[in-house]
């Protein structure tokens, strides 16, 4: 009979604890005048938003349950539109929520008796849209009236009235939830206070180091909890683009910096390590492709990363080695291509200041727009700013290539790339990939030492770049 109650003790006790771990977390959202059917939840990451679960409609409200604790950051809940309602905060230690709301006034009602983070956002969001809404009038006024006059500085004291009270309500919440995800998304979303954006300093290296050092006083970018909010990759792009010097060497510090204060978080180190790769891979700014090899070479080649796709990480590499010798300030690979007469013409034998190497193809149409365009830069100043032009036949068909010279009068050197002589193999193989070269137009402008100083550019562009390193040179 003792043993019977042990084990009706026992049994009750295992009840417990898979009732228990059925529901370690749960979200309630209770609406009403509601004619939603099932709701979404989802889940900030980084630049993206990802479900994570759905509600049906039962017993007017919607249950969300989970037997793991959900990952602390921010979340928001989609309507059956599949459009945002709301946003709201799960922590390790508030993963038991219940979200009342009216949806005809969602955000005047809205409110959580049992999540004091979730209860204080959402009032806070109401302080936020008051308080915009007391600037609306002043700011309207103030835009149309006279900066220096009289009425301008009264409304000008208005509104710093009212910013005042906006930096000390959100000063006193950020104290209240100093600890918690709430506390650290209001931190990392204020901008840097005045006074250290009014401080001197001697030099701008000076400035940037200080800059540098309190921006990461306000942005945890180590935390987990932060990469699952909205913000993260606004400031992380911001630091990269704004904060930073748009240069090889100091965006590939910014990186090695950045990726220094992640290490110790093997998930925000790898978001932001496979985020800058893609950020520089696919750069629109001539040069920072050399940003992308560095990333390259220093965070993936030769190192375990057990993360990604061994074939991704090779390709990576790959892509890496094909742009390597067309980097700014890299010496081009020499070409070594039949004429339409069918002699070998070497580029590296031009004598000019300025080499602009042109690969183009018969029936490229923007190719077709460039050649008028280059033609009238080469027939009036090629003597004068002493450039040359080797050109690169992509197509397929000799005959085409010889009609196109004829049809433009084309007078500079023009070589068929079809053909890979046996002095081009010696010198480099496949111009294309000595090139990079997968599609036409694609210009090169090379100086007087074969090394490339532009490159993806059209002739707009390398006009301007001789024209403004000549009166360099004639000064």
């Amino acid at each position: 009979m003792k043993s019977k109650k042990y084990l009706i003790f026992i049994f009750f006790i295992f009840i417990s604890i898979v009732a228990t771990a059925k529901d370690v977390s749960k979200l309630v959202v209770e609406y009403r005048n509601s004619n939603d059917a099932k709701l979404y939840l989802c889940s900030y990451y980084g630049n993206k938003i990802y479900l994570v679960d759905s509600a049906l409609y039962k017993k007017g409200q919607f249950t969300f349950s989970c037997d793991t604790l959900r990952p602390s950051g921010m979340y928001c809940i989609a309507n059956s539109d599949k459009t945002k309602d709301f946003d709201l905060f799960f922590e390790e230690h508030d993963q038991n929520i219940k979200i009342t709301a009216d949806k005809e006034k969602l955000h005047q009602t809205i409110a959580s008796k049992n999540s004091v983070i979730n209860d204080d956002f959402f009032e806070y969001m109401r302080f936020l849209q008051k308080k915009r809404q007391e600037l609306m009038p002043y700011n309207d006024k103030m835009s149309k009236i006279d900066k220096s006059s009289d009425d301008y500085a009264r409304l000008e004291e208005q509104v710093r009235r009212i910013n005042d009270a906006v930096d000390k309500y959100i000063g006193e919440v950020m104290s209240k939830h100093a600890d918690n995800v709430f506390g650290m998304f209001l931190k990392s979303n204020r901008p840097i206070p005045q006074e250290y954006l009014k401080m001197t300093f001697a030099t701008p290296e000076e400035r940037l180091a200080y800059f540098d050092s309190i921006y990461w006083d306000f942005f945890s970018v180590a935390d987990p909890r932060m990469l699952r909010t909205p913000i993260f990759q606004e400031k992380l792009d911001y630091y990269l683009d704004k904060f930073t010097i748009q240069s090889y060497t100091q965006i590939c510090k910014s990186i090695d910096l950045i990726l220094d204060k992640v290490k110790d978080t093997p998930e925000n180190y790898e978001y932001v390590l496979w985020n800058i790769t893609g950020k520089y891979e696919t750069s629109k700014y001539m040069g920072i492709d050399a940003v992308f090899v560095y990333i390259i070479d220093n965070y993936y080649t030769g190192k375990d990363i057990k993360w990604l796709d061994t074939s991704m990480v090779t390709a990576l590499i790959n892509k890496a080695n094909d742009l390597r010798p067309v980097l700014l300030n890299t010496k081009a690979g020499d070409l070594q291509l039949y004429d339409t007469a069918n002699k070998i013409v070497r580029m590296y034998d031009i004598s000019a200041s300025y080499t602009i190497i042109f690969f183009w193809d018969h029936d490229c149409s923007v190719c077709n727009k460039e050649t008028p365009n280059l033609l009238k830069f080469y027939n009036e100043k090629h003597v004068e700013y002493d450039f040359e032009i080797y050109s690169v036949y992509c197509g397929d068909s000799r005959e085409n290539m010889k009609e196109y010279i004829r049809d433009h009068i084309i007078p500079w050197i023009c070589v068929d790339g079809q053909y890979i002589t046996t002095e081009q193999q010696l010198a480099g193989g496949d111009f294309r990939k000595l090139y990079n070269v997968y599609s036409t137009p694609v210009l090169y402008l090379l100086d007087k030492d074969k090394k490339i100083i532009a490159k993806q550019l059209l002739t707009e562009d390398i006009q301007k770049l001789i024209e403004e390193q000549h009166k360099i040179n004639t000064n």
